[in-house]
């Protein structure tokens, strides 16, 4: 896959690549929204963008955030950016990695970059190679003339990445699949992956799922056990203020309620918005295979990050509890503020969203979707989507949303309804 000739793409501009340079959300059916000032220079406003004749409205599997020095955008086709801020590249795989049906409903990426070793390393959560087989991730390096696909990873599911040590790591976790043998559905597996960048090439993965080290006092906990059997997933890595070389990661641990209340996204092979009780923290330092589980943060789930004014990060997570497990609502949103320096955050000091503006009745629908961007134009931008009720003779799973905007990350108003 190579980079289209510049005259070709100034002569006919693909309408895509012209709304990258604007700022981007996920609508709450997956479809792609710009984000524009609202009338008269006040507010904000979220609109689809131009299509080619004919073409579908394309559903956003993942987009790039306002300090990005690489704007981009992933379709269920392709993925395409802005080299230089004017230059279009696409890098479209021989087959289409996200299908021609909508993806299941989920609150977490299928498309995740990263800058590592000069190049741009976009990780696409996609479906198995081969029919039957377990979901992969397919790989896209970038530079400033084309797009390669790399060697794909088989049963793996990435959900952020970063570079250490002159490496490129990312982390996520191996997929659920069915068991057709035992006729039960297995949970996922915490996973982190190892890349070296000359070549590009995996060195490692990890499976953290139950070689997870405990550090004391969190050993000592009396309930442990029964809240964290094991860890599912890595929702994302933070940097820590100790070492440049270690890190801090956020996962989705087991607890042994969940055997007992399997998620409808199951079949999927994914996971469910409030579908955890808990999070766990832990610490990892390069060089070292297994990563320390440090604190264990009850009642609260991870569901979305974005970037802070301050240049710290913005965690969106949910007082979930094994009592309200799979039923997230707007109500349960909480925000906790991560600062640049990385310290860690040991004891947690959240705060409830306010959400002005939301009827009370949205506030307790079933929470489905939260995309969140922070742009220096105006603040922070995030749509909200929830399940809408089936009606009688109606397929469930049909979605509605809304617009919100924020100065702060904490304090929200409802400025369009997407529905």
């Amino acid at each position: 896959m190579t980079a289209p000739n510049d005259k070709a793409a100034h002569s006919a501009p693909d309408p895509l690549f012209l709304a990258l340079a604007q700022p981007l959300l996920r609508g709450h059916s997956g479809e792609l929204l710009l984000v524009t000032r609202g009338p008269g220079g006040s507010g904000i406003r979220a609109v689809p963008p131009q299509r080619s004749a004919g073409a579908s409205p394309p559903r956003c599997y993942g987009h790039s955030q306002a300090q990005d020095a690489l704007p981009w955008l992933a379709t269920h086709e392709r993925i395409l950016a802005l080299l230089d801020g004017h230059r279009p590249l696409e890098a479209r795989p021989d087959a289409p990695w996200g299908g021609a049906a909508a993806p299941p409903l989920r609150p977490y990426p299928q498309c995740v970059s990263v800058q590592a070793g000069g190049l741009w390393f976009f990780f696409v959560n996609a479906a198995p190679l081969t029919p039957g087989g377990p979901p992969c991730v397919r790989i896209f390096a970038v530079d400033a003339q084309q797009a390669v696909e790399c060697e794909p990873v088989p049963d793996a599911c990435v959900l952020h990445a970063w570079e250490q040590a002159g490496e490129l790591w990312a982390c996520g976790l191996q997929p659920r699949q069915d068991d057709p043998a035992a006729k039960t559905q297995r949970f996922g597996q915490a996973l982190r992956l190892r890349f070296s960048l000359k070549p590009f090439a995996l060195r490692q993965r990890f499976n953290d799922a139950r070689q997870l080290r405990v550090a004391p006092p969190l050993a000592d906990d009396p309930l442990l056990p029964q809240r964290m059997v094991g860890v599912e997933a890595w929702w994302t890595s933070l940097p820590s203020a100790a070492s440049p070389g270690e890190r801090l990661l956020l996962g989705a641990p087991l607890s042994a309620a969940h055997y007992g209340d399997l998620s409808p996204l199951w079949w999927a092979g994914v996971l469910g918005a409030g579908e955890h009780a808990d999070t766990v923290m832990a610490r990892w330092s390069d060089g070292e295979e297994a990563a320390v589980a440090q604190a264990l943060w009850r009642d609260r789930s991870y569901l979305a990050r974005c970037d802070a004014a301050d240049g710290g990060t913005l965690l969106f997570l949910l007082h979930t509890g094994l009592e309200l497990l799979g039923q997230a609502t707007p109500r349960q949103l909480r925000l906790l503020r991560w600062p640049a320096n990385g310290d860690a955050q040991s004891t947690l000091a959240d705060e409830p969203l306010v959400i002005d503006g939301l009827p009370p009745e949205l506030m307790d629908a079933s929470l489905v979707d939260l995309d969140a961007i922070h742009h220096p134009e105006f603040g922070h931008a995030a749509t909200l989507s929830w399940l809408v009720p089936a009606a009688d003779g109606e397929l469930p799973g049909r979605c509605a949303g809304a617009l919100l905007h924020s100065r702060d990350g904490l304090r929200w108003k409802l400025v369009q309804d997407l529905r």
